[in-house]
Parts: structure tokens; C-alpha cells; sequence
């Protein structure tokens, strides 16, 4: 059971670590490519039914394919909701707990409180880590990963 555990922490950290590194795919990326790809397939749809246009329903299901298409080259990607403000808000929410907390977080904490997964909160650490809002910590009592943001840390008076 302990070894198991270990191995467990170990591949956690590994995982980490390709994170801080920037390994991680790019959400916004697949969604642009999904919804461009959604519209080359509406623009095939309805060039494939312009030959039986002669009927009245089958025109206008081309020619909403064609528009859906069109309008979805051209708008789709624009659409999206602003990443920049996503990130920021999410950016924003992260940094208020990690103040409420008294500068230190743990994945756990953040996913519970952030309404989150607890790999979508290590992975918005780790990207704070990056950035040098934070770094990290391992406790060796247990192994445990804590995040240290110094900004939010009470400073000791020197006696």
C-alpha cells in the first residue's frame, strides 16, 4: 500500500512537471479547429444537396447548410467567448483564495473551493507557478504538494 502510494506521488509529479513545462494541448485551439471543421462539413452538406434543390424543402436545407457553413468560417472562431477574459477571471478567482488562505493552497483546497476538478486546479498552479506568482512545496511529513504564493504571506516583525 505505502509503494503504491509513492508511485502514485511520483507519477503525479511527473505529470507536473510536463504541465510547468508547457506540454499541456491548447482547449482553445481544438475548439476553433471544431468549429471550423463543423463548418467545411455544413459547406459539403449543402453543395452535395444543390442537385435536388428543385424541391422547395431540400432547397432551403441547402441553402441553410451553405449559410451555416459560410457564416461559420467566417464568425465561428470570433464567437468564442474572449479567452484573454477566461483566463483572467479564472487567473483573478485562483489569486482571491490563494489570499483568503493566507498564501498557501494545495490542489485539493483550490478544486473544492473553485468548483473545479482537482487536475484542472493543479494545472491553473502550476501555470501560476510559471508565471512566478507562486512556487511550490513538499511537505515531507506526507508528501503532500503545497503552492506558496509570498505576495499573500504574512511577514513576520523581527524581534
Amino acid at each position: 500500500m505505502r509503494m503504491e502510494s509513492i508511485r502514485v506521488k511520483h507519477e503525479q509529479r511527473d505529470v507536473d512537471e510536463r504541465e510547468l513545462r508547457g506540454d499541456s494541448s491548447d482547449d482553445e485551439t481544438a475548439k476553433k479547429g471544431g468549429i471550423r471543421s463543423a463548418s467545411i462539413i455544413c459547406l459539403v452538406a449543402g453543395v452535395a444537396l444543390l442537385p435536388f434543390a428543385r424541391m422547395l424543402p431540400m432547397m432551403l436545407v441547402s441553402t441553410g447548410l451553405l449559410s451555416t457553413g459560410i457564416i461559420g468560417l467566417i464568425f465561428g472562431p470570433r464567437l468564442l467567448p474572449n479567452s484573454r477574459s477566461i483566463i483572467l477571471k479564472r487567473e483573478n478567482h485562483v489569486l482571491a483564495i490563494a489570499a483568503k488562505h493566507q498564501g498557501i493552497l494545495t490542489p485539493t483546497r483550490l478544486a473544492l473551493e473553485a468548483r473545479m476538478t482537482i487536475d484542472e486546479a493543479r494545472r491553473e498552479l502550476n501555470k501560476l507557478v510559471k508565471a512566478g506568482a507562486c512556487r511550490t512545496n513538499v511537505i515531507e511529513e506526507d508528501g503532500r504538494i503545497e503552492y506558496e504564493f509570498p505576495d499573500f504571506r504574512e511577514r513576520r516583525k523581527a524581534d
